[in-house]
């Protein structure tokens, strides 16, 4: 869904202020999707029988990456949370300055763009900045959202999950 559907303007048509309110919503909504992710990682650890503490959530990526099947996470799922691994890791990178940076607006060719320049990565005389319209912002959080759905559905074991109804039983469709 891009910003426009949800508030019938697009960011051509709003104000500098809007525009910037704009994106602290969809920043908003990204830490919020980030938050997901953790979540779902930190389950998995728990249903890998891996203990895990205060360690950054790029560190709890590579234990996972190491995993091993065990008697409640079959080979299947193990392949299916490794094929999503790589996408964790290159959205971490984006977490960290979304989450880590103070949001600033910059205007480049007359268009407004949420700008992010993580002082982690800043060295003296130099600074790096990770530069987004609020369509391509708005695209961030759809693939954040997108991936905490695909790692909670490796969550559910479908060893143990019930049959649908059969067409026609009771509650059935």
């Amino acid at each position: 869904m891009n910003y426009s559907t949800r508030t019938q303007k697009s960011a051509l048509q709003m104000t500098r202020m809007e525009l910037l309110d704009a994106f602290h919503a969809e920043r908003s909504r990204c830490i919020d999707a980030f938050a997901a992710i953790e979540e779902a990682v930190i389950s998995l650890l728990r249903i890998l029988e891996i203990k895990s503490g205060g360690e950054p959530f790029s560190h709890k990526l590579e234990i996972l990456r190491k995993a091993k099947p065990n008697r409640q996470f079959s080979d299947a799922r193990l392949l299916q949370l490794t094929t999503l691994l790589p996408a964790c890791v290159e959205l971490n990178a984006l977490r960290n300055d979304i989450v880590h940076a103070r949001l600033q607006m910059a205007e480049i060719g007359g268009e407004f763009r949420a700008c992010f320049t993580n002082a982690r990565e800043c060295m003296a005389g130099s600074q790096t900045a990770r530069l987004f319209t609020l369509e391509g912002l708005v695209e961030v959080q759809g693939a954040l959202t997108k991936l905490a759905v695909e790692l909670n559905q490796i969550l559910i074991n479908p060893a143990s999950s019930p049959r649908p109804p059969l067409p026609g039983a009771a509650g059935g469709p």
